[in-house]
């Protein structure tokens, strides 16, 4: 029979953290980035209300469940405002099912968005699916850039380009992989929060703990995960920051952005091709791109799989004005004209049914 202790990212023990990186090792869903102890714990130093489920089998470890909660009992992913994969990392041998597994965490209910279609306990809990778009260098970085030229994609084309004008106008263009500097993490975070301005919706780049916490994940290394801080530089100046988490030969894109004064260069697109062909370089199979649509990440990717967006909610009018709200959602996003000009009102309401 499995037993349950919910704990705080910093009452974890040495073989928790140690038991929770084999489990999660197993296989490819788990070993994500986002799912790793060393990514929970850096994030849980700055946002108390991390929490970690952890579950035994007598004396075997068999599960951890990382997850944000409020005093309403309202769960949510570890910093939902920013991670881009969901999820429990489990054994066979966990016995519970979803029901279940919040009832022992007190929680009503636990939101997700980037859930791995085939963590089977939450699969009747999914509300709709969305691709996840990947970069795939398995085959190697000329056989990746061959493919987008066969597709008629010329995005690796125009950043040679742009990269050429830079080099014209502004001098040498450099990429590092990694720099754990304070010049990259300010620029990550100040770039950002103009460019999220600009939209509709939240801001998450506004809030005063937003710069400590991306600082500690840049300086959180483990055995097996791995912050890439990426600066694009030109005659010395900085251009382009992109932060990534890596595990293996996967890398996740994370917070991706871009000087706005230099924007006429497209250093954000120079940027990934940049990155693209690093990491191909370096035995990197995968880049994830994550969820949602835009013109860039269409025109880079060659590959995506599902991830899936829903809750597990105990409180039954909830669930059927969630059922509401995804009905409605669905029915924007099947038309153009819809999604063009209702996207601000449906944030509203997706705010209110949270």
């Amino acid at each position: 029979m499995n037993s349950l202790q919910i704990k705080c990212t910093g009452e974890l023990s040495n073989r928790d953290v140690a038991a929770w990186r084999e489990i999660a090792s197993l296989n490819e869903v788990t070993s994500h980035p986002f799912l790793q102890p060393e990514f929970v714990q850096a994030v849980g130093k700055h946002r108390p209300e991390t929490r970690v489920a952890v579950i035994q089998n007598g004396s075997d470890y068999v599960g951890f469940f990382p997850y944000q909660t409020t005093s309403a009992g309202v769960g949510h992913p570890v910093l939902p405002e920013l991670t881009d994969y969901h999820g429990l990392i489990a054994t066979d041998a966990l016995d519970l099912s979803a029901e279940e597994l919040l009832r022992k965490c007190g929680l009503l209910v636990w939101h997700f968005d980037h859930l791995p279609v085939s963590q089977g306990m939450f699969r009747r809990h999914h509300a709709y699916q969305d691709p996840s778009y990947l970069v795939r260098l398995s085959a190697g970085f000329e056989n990746y850039a061959a493919e987008l030229r066969e597709r008629k994609s010329s995005v690796l084309s125009q950043a040679l380009r742009k990269s050429r004008k830079l080099e014209r106008e502004l001098g040498p263009v450099t990429f590092h992989v990694h720099e754990e500097s304070e010049e990259a993490v300010t620029n990550l975070v100040d770039w950002k929060r103009v460019h999220l301005d600009r939209r509709s919706g939240s801001n998450p780049f506004v809030r005063p703990w937003m710069h400590s916490l991306l600082r500690e994940v840049s300086q959180t290394h483990g055995e097996t995960f791995h912050p890439e801080l990426s600066v694009l530089r030109a005659g010395g100046q900085c251009l382009a920051v992109h932060f990534g988490l890596r595990t293996g030969n996967r890398l996740v894109s994370w917070i991706p952005t871009f000087a706005p004064e230099f924007s006429q260069y497209s250093p954000g697109q120079v940027l990934y091709a940049e990155l693209i062909r690093s990491a191909a370089d370096r035995g990197i199979a995968e880049i994830e791109l994550g969820r949602g649509e835009n013109q860039l990440k269409l025109s880079l990717s060659n590959a995506s799989v599902p991830l899936a967006v829903g809750a597990v909610d105990l409180r039954m009018t909830s669930r059927v004005i969630r059922s509401g709200w995804f009905r409605m959602r669905q029915m924007v996003h099947s038309n153009g004209f819809l999604k063009q000009h209702s996207l601000p009102f449906l944030r509203r309401i997706k705010s209110f049914v949270s």
